[in-house]
């Protein structure tokens, strides 16, 4: 396959075909028996050719269909709104990694839903510890503990340099 193409088989790609992956032109079937699987998707060299991975995964998300016909000429088409992909959908989830505009819309929304919740958490705690902290300084200093103010001797800081407030 890889001397038979020469480059990948998308039209206008010039990528080596020693860099392609083989990919089955009729998608090759793993649910269906050994008999049935003969007939759809076999693994043979009339059935596969090179795609780069970028193209690749563009059929394989069903952005593109391809035909191969009897003369080994292969027919390309991109799949409009109302086929493939991008077609409307009852179900969540179209497949490939595809989403409708509802559920992703939705899916953004609960993960930043729960971004946030996890912000607002540690943003409490951490308030919670800078005002335990605030409490303990408190208790230091009316047992006596050192101002940090001063120096301990009773003179400010900004005094003992010679600087004036």
């Amino acid at each position: 396959m890889r001397a038979r193409d020469g480059v990948c088989s998308f039209p206008g790609c010039d990528v080596p075909a020693e860099k392609c992956d083989i990919d089955h032109i009729v998608e090759f079937d793993h649910s269906l028996s050994g008999g049935e699987r003969q007939k759809e998707g076999v693994t043979h060299t009339d059935n596969l050719h090179c795609l780069c991975r970028r193209h690749h995964n563009l059929k394989t998300a069903g952005m593109w269909r391809v035909v191969r016909g009897d003369d080994g000429i292969e027919a390309w088409t991109f799949l409009s709104c109302d086929e493939g992909p991008f077609a409307q959908s009852e179900k969540e989830h179209t497949g490939h990694g595809r989403y409708t505009f509802a559920s992703q819309t939705e899916k953004k929304t609960a993960a930043l839903a729960e971004h946030n919740e996890k912000r607002r958490k540690l943003h409490d705690n951490l308030r919670g510890l800078v005002d335990k902290v605030r409490r303990d300084m408190e208790k230091e200093r009316a047992v006596g503990g050192v101002d940090c103010e001063n120096d301990g001797d009773g003179k400010n800081r900004a005094d003992s340099d010679g600087g004036e407030r």
